[in-house]
């Protein structure tokens, strides 16, 4: 028992390695490192560029749908060394291109897509096979990667560009985005003897009772409201955070304190992961995450409507808990209220909606710029989605798969497919 506890923690730092080269990070932290050298290369506006992280967001929702349902019909390794391998490519064919827009865009798409991968998903999937009772503590800690990763790649992307111009940095991203992850997957990540025997056990059950995607979707409350949920609090944090910098420096304030503004962000978002991986064991997730969302929305009303340092800082890091808190809560109560051997296929569709609403976010508070001067009336929207997915996720009622009766394994020991079945019925 205690070396399989090893092998699950093991897991778990393998994880959070993994997701510090994630998709996440890409997208906030270094895509904004190389833009603007794009553009005076090219002659582009920056609307043009922008628009490549845009269709990254969108085709990342599209691949995370993809990845989870393969997942739950391959297993994970195979899956995901092969799209962490397209995505790679993908990224480091950035520094060949020519200046054409399409082009760009094509690129930009494919890597989303196969950025999927690079996300929580596969390594969540390993880590709720591994833990029950201490399964918010562990998803928090390889969540807690992308904090590391926010923290680390955009100085190593800066390295980059200041010796070797963009498109050398983009060769450089890329070689780290492709070398870690297959490091954490080939040499740490590992699951329970019994889960692949179960999961294709459970996928010819599941053939044969109608558990499939389509039939979820179409019978089950907790889809939607989780998926509403993610959808909400990712319109909000990603859409205000995207613009962080300018939301501040609008008033006056400098851009150096803007730049600490948006680390206290960054640094609350790593941290909370953790505290909240703990609250999750410790108290019902849809209350935790409740609390979380009020707090988000509190902090987009300080970020919004405040000249004082103190104040933005406390903005921010109440922003910070909603960035952190959306890749804990969406694994943790995926894995509370579906099966463990349906676990790719719902967390894939619901991050779908994370990705879309981050999209979403991201083009509604530009467009309140665009017709107003201000983004005030995007803050205001967003305020009352958190509170709508607030109100979702005090919806989804007791668990599916309480702690003490979860879908899989207590530290190492994997609930028999039948039990698992029994219960999700």
């Amino acid at each position: 028992m205690h070396r399989e506890q090893r092998i699950g923690w093991w897991s778990t730092a393998g994880g959070m390695l993994g997701t510090a080269t994630s998709a996440g990070v890409i997208a906030i932290f270094v895509f904004g490192v190389f833009a603007k050298a794009i553009g005076v290369e090219y002659g582009w506006p920056r609307a043009a560029i922008s628009l490549g992280l845009t269709v990254f967001a969108i085709t990342n929702g599209l691949g995370a749908v993809f990845l989870g349902w393969a997942l739950d019909r391959w297993g994970i390794k195979r899956v995901t060394i092969s799209m962490i391998l397209v995505f790679g490519a993908a990224l480091s064919s950035v520094a060949f291109l020519p200046a054409h827009l399409w082009l760009y865009l094509c690129v930009f798409g494919l890597a989303g897509f196969a950025a999927a991968a690079a996300t929580p998903i596969p390594y969540s999937l390993a880590v709720s096979a591994w833990f029950n009772r201490r399964r918010g503590l562990a998803l928090g800690i390889v969540n807690a990667g992308n904090g590391v990763g926010g923290t680390l790649m955009p100085f190593y992307a800066s390295y980059l560009l200041s010796h070797y111009g963009w498109r050398g940095g983009y060769l450089g991203v890329a070689a780290v985005i492709t070398v870690v992850p297959l490091f954490a997957l080939t040499v740490l990540v590992r699951l329970p003897k019994s889960f692949e025997e179960n999961r294709r056990r459970e996928r010819f059950e599941a053939s044969t009772n109608g558990a499939s995607l389509t039939q979820i979707m179409g019978s089950s409350r907790h889809f939607w409201l989780l998926a509403a949920a993610i959808f909400c609090i990712s319109v909000a944090t990603m859409g205000t955070l995207s613009q962080l910098i300018p939301i501040v420096t609008d008033r006056g304030v400098s851009l150096v304190l803007a730049a600490s503004v948006m680390s206290v962000a960054s640094i609350s978002g790593m941290c909370s992961r953790l505290v909240i991986g703990l609250f999750l064991d410790r108290f019902f997730a849809p209350y935790v995450t409740a609390i979380v969302f009020a707090l988000v929305a509190l902090g987009i009303g300080l970020v919004s409507a405040s000249h004082s340092p103190y104040v933005l800082m406390c903005g921010a890091a109440l922003l910070g808990l909603g960035l952190g808190a959306e890749g804990d809560v969406l694994t943790y109560l995926t894995s509370r209220y579906f099966s463990i051997y349906s676990f790719g296929k719902v967390t894939g569709s619901v991050w779908l909606a994370f990705a879309w609403g981050g999209a979403a976010g991201i083009y509604l508070l530009n467009l309140s710029f665009a017709r107003t001067g201000s983004y005030e009336l995007a803050a205001y929207g967003f305020i009352a989605v958190v509170l709508v997915g607030m109100l979702a996720v005090l919806a989804l009622g007791r668990y599916v798969f309480p702690p003490r009766l979860g879908a899989v394994m207590d530290e190492g020991e994997t609930m028999p497919v039948s039990q698992s079945v029994q219960q999700a019925r």
